[in-house]
């Protein structure tokens, strides 16, 4: 609006020959250039964190349609990284299990398990039926998880258990060692993979009646994220990062 009356005074003390007004109306004209392409830190940073929101969006939906390992996901992602960098907490969107599918695992203080907590899990686990399944999950945002995961995969196959895949969470997990047993009371195998975590000293965290849980959870909530079993599965073994000491 001032640079607009800025103009048509300069125009009208141009044709009348007025040189004082025709300097007071370019001085500022020049001003209403300077502000309006003057864009002061809280916008950019605005923009910014507009520009994170919508790479975010664009890489839930990739992932939510199966394309989280695509070359353009991944790039989205490099380029929140390198354009957000220090952005504030409040800008930055929960995990999702699209981005829990594309996030490089964390570093952190490993689980550790002596030689004699492995043998007395061993032992444990042998002392049972053989071939019960055994189905175990962990939070893939860190690297020690997985790892542990993995070693209580040859664990149990050592001890002759029919371990199934090993698979990521689908969502982020708080940390520690869980059992969630499908049913209330739990089956057999889901009380025998219990009581050997604790022979090991592993003290896990257990919970039964999950599948009715899970199911009144989804019922309630479409986006409910939680574990899922399968009618032939019993409980899941979920793996998180080492509680801390």
């Amino acid at each position: 609006m001032l640079g607009s009356g800025a103009v048509a005074w300069l125009v009208a003390a141009g044709r009348a020959g007025y040189r004082r007004p025709l300097a007071y109306a370019a001085a500022i004209l020049a001003v209403s250039a300077l502000l309006a392409f003057h864009r002061p830190p809280w916008m950019a940073q605005r923009r910014t964190s507009g520009l994170a929101i919508g790479w975010h969006n664009l890489g839930v939906t990739l992932g939510d349609a199966g394309r989280a390992d695509e070359a353009e996901a991944l790039q989205l992602r490099a380029q929140i990284r390198a354009t957000v960098g220090g952005a504030s907490a409040a800008a930055t969107p929960a995990a999702t299990p699209a981005m829990l599918a594309t996030a490089s695992p964390t570093t952190g203080p490993a689980w550790t398990l002596s030689s004699e907590a492995r043998a007395a899990l061993v032992a444990s686990l042998s002392a049972r039926r053989a071939g019960m399944p055994v189905w175990i999950v962990y939070d893939s945002r860190y690297a020690s998880a997985e790892a542990f995961a993995r070693q209580l995969v040859t664990i149990f196959e050592e001890a002759h258990w029919s371990a199934k895949p090993l698979a990521r969470a689908s969502f982020a997990m708080r940390p520690g060692l869980f059992i969630f047993a499908a049913d209330d009371p739990p089956s057999d195998s889901s009380s025998a993979a219990g009581e050997s975590l604790i022979a090991a000293n592993l003290k896990p965290t257990i919970g039964t009646g999950y599948r009715a849980y899970a199911e009144e959870q989804r019922a309630n909530n479409p986006n409910w994220r939680g574990i899922s079993f399968e009618p032939e599965q019993s409980f899941v073994i979920a793996v998180g990062r080492p509680p801390e000491p």
